[in-house]
């Protein structure tokens, strides 16, 4: 049987299904209803012999501040299941929030083991806030963990994939893990969600700078592998060059030969005393033939035109002093440095930053005009890492040289009390650092340096042991 005869049998028995189904309701359509109905019960009483035991109801109070008020509300006994589960889960987040803050004591009195642990508890208590695991991050930057800090960032995105804290903080764990791509990404999220965060354009410069020195460094080890090491050719030493002519005679007799030096056109230039003494060779010219002395047979001389040759020595005269080539040096006019002006905003001061950064000395200078303690009204929002790293050089580089500690000791002083200063210490590079205690130690040994006590209390500031 082929396909054809078995569509057909199937639809002849759907057809036959079909009839059977419709008889069934011609048929049933025909049964007489019920005329009459069940009567309706008989209305009774009921006392209170006869009331329904109801199950027991437990007041519970609509609120926390109303414990103590005679409002209660009546539930079921089913819900109260449900409540006392939603009151553990309030429980556990307000002793999360509790967890937290300690942990933020520990972070900031730089206990961050107990910090890590603290925050570790408010994750368990409460693992659906973000806030938690993007803080446990930051710990764990600060003490170059970077792994653990790109995981936990990654568990606050999963809970708030908005969050610019997380998405910065994992910025700056995947640049140290040499994810330089993925940590551009996340920065260029964390821009389009809030384009004015000032920290988040610091390090994504930093990536972009990163990724460009990766990429010249490819470049160059790419060229260099391609060029053929070929050894660079060596300057021919100047020789003198004698013209000889060889002519074809006899054992006894003495032919003149042209032995005449001649000089090249460009003499190389040698020291007074090294120079060689240079022989000659006079060729004198005989009129008459005149036979040498030989050993072997006695020859006649040759016709009129041979011509006998005396070889003379030349007396070696001194070499002529060479000159030496005189360069004139140009005198250079040193231009004045302009007139600084102190800016009164951040936006001033980074546009004169921007206009004398090639120019160390003159940046020097610039950033000296600047009364330290107007520091704070300039960065009211914060002064960013890359600005702290060229101050800390010229520090190291100028006002070390000529400025009194005093002025060094209250730059650094006013520099300390700049919003989000801990910030900037958090994140400074170890060159940095370096930087920082050097100059700390120039301040220790300086016979003008600020009292002890002053001196250690700012370097505790700035985390520098003296």
């Amino acid at each position: 049987m082929n396909n054809s005869d078995q569509y057909q049998t199937l639809v002849k028995q759907l057809l036959k299904w079909q009839e059977e189904i419709a008889e069934k309701d011609r048929l049933a359509k025909k049964v007489p209803c019920y005329e009459e109905y069940p009567p309706i019960r008989e209305f009774k009483e009921i006392t209170l012999a006869d009331k329904p035991t109801v199950p027991k109801l437990k007041k519970i109070p609509t609120s926390v501040s109303d414990k103590t008020s005679d409002t209660e509300t009546i539930l079921p006994a089913e819900g109260t299941e449900k409540l006392k589960n939603a009151e553990e889960r309030e429980k556990r987040k307000q002793s999360a929030v509790i967890e937290k803050n300690k942990g933020n004591e520990h972070f900031k009195k730089g206990e961050f083991a107990q910090a890590i642990q603290l925050y570790s508890k408010s994750i368990e208590l409460d693992p659906l806030n973000a806030v938690f695991p993007i803080n446990r991050a930051m710990v764990y930057l600060k003490l170059e963990r970077y792994s653990e800090a790109e995981k936990d960032c990654t568990l606050g995105l999963g809970i708030d994939p908005s969050n610019i804290k997380a998405l910065w903080r994992r910025g700056i764990a995947r640049r140290h893990l040499g994810k330089l791509v993925e940590a551009k990404q996340d920065l260029e999220k964390a821009l389009k969600i809030e384009a004015t965060n000032q920290a988040v354009k610091t390090e994504l410069s930093l990536i972009v700078k990163a990724l460009n020195d990766h990429k010249s460094s490819q470049e160059n080890l790419k060229n260099s592998n391609e060029k053929v090491d070929s050894p660079k050719p060596t300057q021919p030493v100047p020789r003198r060059r004698l013209e000889i002519e060889e002519i074809d005679a006899d054992d006894d007799i003495i032919t003149p030969v042209n032995t005449k030096y001649t000089p090249k056109t460009e003499t190389p230039k040698m020291p007074s005393n090294s120079m060689p003494t240079e022989k000659s060779i006079d060729v004198v010219d005989a009129k008459d033939t005149t036979q040498m002395p030989s050993s072997k047979t006695d020859k006649p001389a040759p016709s009129d035109q041979l011509k006998h040759a005396s070889i003379k020595p030349k007396t070696s005269q001194p070499p002529e002093p060479l000159i030496k080539d005189t360069t004139i040096v140009k005198e250079v006019a040193v231009k004045p440095l302009p007139q600084f002006i102190p800016p009164k905003t951040t936006m001033e001061f980074e546009r004169q930053w921007r206009t004398y950064r090639n120019d160390p000395v003159k940046l020097y200078h610039y950033f000296k005009s600047i009364n330290p303690e107007n520091y704070a009204n300039i960065f009211k929002s914060s002064l960013e890492s890359s600005y702290m790293t060229k101050i800390l050089e010229i520090l190291k580089s100028f006002y070390i040289e000529s400025e009194p500690p005093s002025l060094i000791f209250d730059v650094l002083k006013y520099l300390s009390k700049v919003k989000r200063f801990d910030m900037i210490m958090m994140f400074m590079s170890p060159a940095d650092k370096q930087t920082l205690q050097e100059v700390f130690h120039y301040l220790r040994d300086s016979d003008a340096a600020p009292t002890p006590e002053d001196l250690s209390s700012l370097a505790k500031v700035y985390k520098v042991a003296l």
